[in-house]
């Protein structure tokens, strides 16, 4: 509807609403965290922006006054969203629930997408818009968590402004060849044993900074750097995944991915994957199923209990059912799916009773999966529902596995 009456319904008739004043009546006031629960909540607030930029998008030149003057102010709201949202809580559970903040966080993201798209076809017809880029480059240097102006790198070099990004002096000494590109920030107080938690705050911002870390890590020098590098990545992910949306999750997995083929990170997994050839893909899932079990105990363990409330687990649980889906498929060798399965009921042992169904259903499918034919593999699987607490999650699980 609102589409409608902003865009006029056809491309003869005039528009009922004007985007600027829409934009400034009904968005600007509530583009901030403090109204999630006000008269237009943020969340609508940011869908509404969106639907008001994509009828903007098919009438830029008619438009440009209006994003001459909002643009760039609408872009720094947006920075401001992300920098409160960049951590869902400060050491205690959250006021809002993860699903409202992942949601939120999406729609900041989407919609500075969309914004820094507009920016750039400003640009293009107005050059001189670059002087206003600048002023929101210098905004956006204090006060702001060192990966918000990761987002804007598309803005900045469509305006030809020369800069280089800040960053903890430490990421410089674990990659190479982005010495034209970063400079080490030293009021940003991260030491080597923050190595990892930097980079996968890094990777996780977008495809193309996932895409440069994985082509500027330089092994030896992560491996001659850290003492436990297993420990390291585990309390790293532990204290970064909760925070995440699911597309970050899908970023901070490819990197983890790429520690194990790198030989960086080595699991350890159990021993049932003795069985498996030399697949690299399939060692590669077991070392990355094995690692996220490693992430569940260590949000057991009691100095999370603060935070890691009942309602935490089922954000983080959600998105780990997803991500074990994604890693075993309909055509996954049951010689992988075997171990896959026990880290899974191991979590089980220990998540909170809330989190049960969701795992069970994942395990459900687990044994469902076509290839699991062996008989030894059919009897390690039985062996392992036998450590489960549940007589009916067994007895399900039992009557799959003999199907």
């Amino acid at each position: 509807m609102v589409a409608m009456l902003l865009s006029g319904g056809s491309s003869e008739s005039s528009p009922l609403l004007s985007v600027q004043e829409f934009t400034e009546a009904i968005v600007l006031p509530f583009l901030n965290n403090t109204t999630m629960q006000g008269n237009i909540p943020t969340v609508l607030a940011l869908k509404l922006l969106n639907t008001s930029m994509t009828s903007v998008m098919a009438s830029v030149p008619l438009q440009l006054h209006f994003l001459k003057k909002h643009s760039l102010p609408i872009i720094l709201c947006l920075c401001e969203l992300l920098n409160e949202c960049n951590v869902f809580w400060d050491g205690l559970a959250p006021v809002h629930s993860l699903s409202e903040m992942e949601e939120l966080r999406e729609l900041v993201l989407k919609v500075l997408d969309a914004e820094i798209k507009l920016c750039c076809d400003v640009l293009e017809m107005t050059p001189s818009f670059a002087r206003g880029v600048e002023w929101l480059l210098k905004r956006l240097r204090i006060g702001y968590d060192w990966t918000v102006l990761l987002h804007l790198e598309q803005l900045f070099n469509a305006a030809y402004i020369k800069y280089k990004i800040p960053v903890p002096d430490c990421l410089l000494n674990v990659c190479e060849d982005i010495g034209e590109e970063w400079v080490a920030d030293k009021d940003l107080a991260y030491g080597m044993d923050d190595v990892f938690t930097l980079l996968f705050e890094y990777c996780r911002v977008s495809e193309s900074t996932l895409q440069r870390i994985l082509e500027s890590i330089i092994p030896n020098k992560l491996t001659d750097s850290l003492q436990d590098i297993r420990r390291c990545i585990v309390t790293s992910l532990a204290q970064i995944l909760p925070h995440c949306t699911w597309n970050e999750w899908k970023r901070i997995l490819k990197m983890c991915r790429h520690l194990i083929r790198k030989n960086i990170l080595e699991v350890g997994f159990i021993e049932s994957v003795s069985r498996l050839q030399e697949n690299d893909n399939d060692q590669d899932i077991c070392q990355l199923s094995a690692l996220l079990l490693c992430v569940m105990e260590a949000l057991h363990n009691p100095l999370c209990s603060s935070w890691a409330t009942p309602h935490v687990w089922l954000y983080i649980i959600k998105h780990y059912t997803t991500a074990v889906k994604e890693m075993v498929d309909q055509t996954t060798d049951a010689a992988v799916t075997a171990p896959v399965f026990a880290h899974v009921c191991h979590v089980m042992t220990f998540a909170p009773a809330d989190c049960a169904d969701q795992l069970f259903v994942l395990v459900l499918d687990l044994v469902g999966k076509p290839s699991v034919t062996n008989d030894d593999i059919i009897e390690q699987m039985k062996l392992t529902i036998n450590s489960l607490s549940s007589e009916v999650y067994k007895a399900a699980l039992m009557q799959k596995l003999c199907r």
